[in-house]
């Protein structure tokens, strides 16, 4: 009776595990974007296209030196996060609502999408690279 038991019990626990890694279609998270939809079709645009707008828009900015960004598309546009590093000295408040002005702007005239929403999280104050190279000398 133990063995039976103790056989049955694994037995459910792996096809419990078998089953357990599948996900539902309607849960996976849309690589694009609709634009326009006509009577003819709809016109998408990759997430990544996006991506690389918001990346080529941000390093623009000459206090930026470097950006992550994330994009989630849902039905009524899209959500961009920005995370950035800065040069040491940059007012933070001016740069990011700056940002996010300018690049909803460009992002709904270059593509027609709604941005919902631009969150900007600043994670450091990148020190300026030093353009000369110090030579130690030892005697």
């Amino acid at each position: 009776m133990i063995l039976a038991g103790s056989g049955l019990l694994l037995l459910l626990i792996s096809v419990k595990l078998l089953f357990a890694g599948r996900t539902k279609k309607g849960d996976a998270r849309p690589a694009s974007a609709l634009m326009r939809q006509t009577e003819l079709g709809g016109t998408y645009i990759a997430l990544e296209a996006i991506d690389s707008m918001v990346q080529k828009h941000c390093r623009v900015i000459p206090r930026v030196k470097d950006v992550h960004t994330t994009l989630q598309s849902t039905e009524t546009g899209i959500t961009v996060g920005i995370r950035l590093c800065v040069l040491p000295d940059t007012d933070v408040v001016t740069l990011s609502g700056e940002l996010q002005k300018s690049l909803k702007e460009n992002i709904e005239s270059l593509t027609g999408i709604q941005v919902n929403e631009i969150g900007v999280l600043v994670e450091s104050a990148a020190p300026v690279a030093a353009t000369t190279t110090a030579i130690s000398r030892t005697e």
